[in-house]
């Protein structure tokens, strides 16, 4: 799935399949959402790196600035979740 939908000249992220939220509205519990999507699935999104070229073109500076900063934030998440996942199943190792 694509993370980033632009469409006249507004930037939206797909957090699901039903939900693609404007980033200037976008909200605490989509970017747990977003997080909790790699988590599962890492490859849940599509070649989210491309996507920040896509950005570029967008007109309004601050929007392009939290995409920009959202973007790299899940790009290092997903580079490092297995790390993350491992961690967390070793804490909880014997707990189980």
């Amino acid at each position: 799935m694509k993370i980033l939908k632009i469409s006249r000249n507004k930037i939206y992220f797909c957090i699901s399949d039903e939900k693609c939220v404007l980033v200037r509205n976008i909200q605490r519990d989509d970017l747990i959402q977003m997080l909790r999507n790699i988590y599962m699935n890492k490859d849940y999104y599509e070649d989210i790196e491309s996507e920040l070229d896509n950005i570029e073109d967008i007109p309004n500076a601050v929007e392009k600035e939290i995409s920009d900063q959202i973007l790299r934030k899940l790009i290092d998440f997903r580079k490092n979740v297995d790390s993350v996942k491992n961690s967390i199943e070793s804490s909880f190792k014997d707990k189980y």
